[in-house]
């Protein structure tokens, strides 16, 4: 993630889980043949 590398720091659990839960819906869209989509979190929902 490019934000630990400017902070510095290394990524919490929290930054992994969050990265786990994008990359699976991202996957999921991609299975559904949804493609030129972007993947964010607005609140708790993806």
């Amino acid at each position: 993630m490019l934000g630990h590398v400017q902070r510095g720091g290394s990524p919490t659990g929290a930054d992994r889980v969050l990265a786990s839960r994008l990359g699976g819906y991202a996957v999921d869209l991609l299975m559904q043949g949804e493609t030129a989509k972007g993947v964010e979190l607005r609140t708790i929902k993806l």
